[in-house]
């Protein structure tokens, strides 16, 4: 089998050679479409995942200390965060196929869930220890197909159509700050998608506030 590594050289290789080393010993060609580029962002990859073997944790937690006396929750927005890295827990899973049962699936599912029923689909087995301890999807399929002819909801939304021009919300629309993002006030922001979406319906009455957001509204 053809290797680009000696054993002894190990020591002195860089990661982008011991990745392309990898791909060569499983068969694939480093240099192809796809996989040209794969050894750089493996290494920039990894350098992110394991920066924290360069840093000094003392500072970084003593960096975070504040002398303010408070008892609310803290909020922290605009993370320096890989999308990969984020949750999407509120998100609603569409699963569209002939063998769907026809109703709803109140529970949690997350995207590893998601992954390893399409391996059982495709009779892979689990591909990482992360798909082996999976929830089953197995019950939002039934063991037959559904081929009952069905007459498909064509939307009707004009998909250029604007928000009119002369309206209450087109109006306040004018005064947000849109040159930069989180500069929009939140308050009138809510205020006009509720103007837009409901109309002259009342909204909600917040039956109590946290101290910021009691002063935002007051505001």
């Amino acid at each position: 089998m053809q290797t680009i590594l000696e054993a002894h050289s190990l020591a002195n290789t860089s990661l982008q050679e011991l990745v392309r080393e990898m791909l060569l010993r499983l068969g694939e060609d480093p240099e192809r479409d796809g996989l040209r580029d794969t050894p750089e962002l493996m290494e920039r990859s990894m350098q992110y995942l394991t920066k924290g073997y360069q840093e000094n944790p003392e500072e970084i937690l003593l960096g975070a200390m504040f002398d303010v006396a408070y008892d609310e929750m803290v909020i922290v927005k605009d993370i320096e965060m890989f999308p990969d890295h984020t949750d999407s827990h509120r998100a609603p899973f569409y699963a569209i196929s002939a063998y769907n049962r026809s109703d709803t699936v109140h529970r949690f599912i997350n995207t590893t869930d998601v992954i390893a029923a399409i391996e059982d689909v495709l009779g892979m087995g689990r591909l990482s220890k992360f798909d082996y301890f999976s929830r089953s999807l197995a019950d939002i399929f039934a063991p037959a197909p559904d081929l009952t002819p069905y007459d498909p909801i064509i939307p009707t939304q004009d998909l250029n159509e604007k928000n009119p021009q002369d309206t209450t919300a087109a109006r306040l629309s004018e005064s947000l700050d849109l040159s930069a993002p989180d500069r929009v006030d939140d308050q009138l922001y809510n205020r006009i998608l509720w103007l837009m979406l409901k109309g002259d319906v009342p909204p909600p009455v917040a039956q109590s506030h946290a101290a910021l957001h009691a002063l935002q509204s007051s505001k």
